[in-house]
């Protein structure tokens, strides 16, 4: 779901860049770039932290990567992503409260779905996940 939700922002972004064109020099005087850097910064941290939590996720319980995230690492960032997911079914929320009846509530309340699954799942497993990795035979070593 994470994934997916990557997927979607950086097709979007896209396609917005591709078939829209800026008209901020019409409405207003100010530089159209100004504001828009801080919104694509926000952009890029965000689906950079979903992609590790992606990868957090699909490395859970295997010896590989999710064994070499120091623990308290790995519950910062799936901590981040329930978070993140927690404001966009709030967002998501807010919105359909704002519109009429209609297909849009249905992706919506499909949005609220999906993203509150994937930020249950990420703050469960931030829970689940120890402060301190356990070495191989299973003793917790120092600093990890």
């Amino acid at each position: 779901m994470l994934l997916l939700q990557v997927v979607y922002v950086v097709v979007a972004e896209i396609l917005l860049a591709v078939l829209l064109e800026d008209t901020t020099a019409l409405d207003h005087t100010e530089s159209p770039a100004g504001g828009r850097l801080w919104l694509v910064l926000a952009e890029v941290a965000v689906v950079v932290l979903l992609l590790s939590g992606t990868l957090l996720l699909a490395a859970t319980g295997r010896a590989g990567l999710g064994q070499r995230v120091p623990g308290g690492l790995r519950r910062a960032v799936l901590g981040a992503v329930a978070l993140v997911e927690g404001v966009v079914v709030a967002a998501v929320l807010l919105n359909i409260t704002r519109q009429d009846v209609g297909p849009d509530v249905v992706l919506n309340l499909a949005m609220v779905v999906l993203s509150g699954t994937a930020g249950l799942v990420a703050a469960a497993e931030a829970v689940r996940t120890p402060l301190h990795t356990p070495d191989a035979d299973g003793k917790t070593a120092p600093g990890r």
